[in-house]
């Protein structure tokens, strides 16, 4: 049951992030956009 409540909040909080960093996201194929976000701490 918690799955789409997930899915929304990080959703949300994805989007606030690139915001954030200033992230201009451009189409690279028709309306498909590359995204490459690397979580690792090191």
């Amino acid at each position: 049951m918690a799955g789409s409540t997930w899915n929304n909040i990080i959703l949300e909080e994805s989007a606030l992030l690139l915001k954030k960093a200033g992230v201009k996201i451009i189409p690279c194929y028709k309306d498909y956009v590359a995204l490459d976000i690397d979580v690792s701490p090191l």
